[in-house]
């Protein structure tokens, strides 16, 4: 009975770790993002030594939110990217997979410049569609 018992414990441990695993990681944040719109242009930040597509750079956001209509995030390699599905499901994305015409969700992390577009560094993007 007690060998029954640990083997299902290690089975239903296994299973924990595999369906968490399954998840995508870290979510987005639940409260409100920082702007929410289009995208009108991207900007990408080349390392020294990349040959591939850039995984850091700079996005144009139009739209509305908390830190004013218009902002330049900058999305570093550590910016937590996801996109949205249809059916309400969130997937990994990158920088690479940022466009102008997407629409977007934007928290940021940080201080916020206060220019015109205001300037700051995004914890996390979404693509809404």
């Amino acid at each position: 009975m007690r060998r029954t018992m640990t083997v299902l414990l290690l089975v239903v441990a296994a299973a924990s770790l595999v369906l968490g695993a399954a998840g995508c990681g870290p979510r987005v944040p639940s409260g409100p993002p920082a702007i929410e719109g289009r995208i009108t242009s991207v900007t990408p930040v080349l390392g020294a030594n990349s040959a591939g597509p850039a995984d850091a750079g700079m996005i144009m956001i139009e739209g509305s939110g908390t830190i004013g209509d218009k902002a330049a995030i900058t999305v570093g390699p550590s910016t937590l990217v996801r996109r949205q599905i249809k059916d309400g499901s969130v997937t990994d994305a990158t920088f690479a997979d940022l466009s102008a015409g997407m629409r977007v969700r934007a928290w940021v992390d940080g201080p916020v410049a206060e220019s015109y577009p205001v300037q700051a560094t995004a914890s996390a993007v979404l693509v809404i569609d």
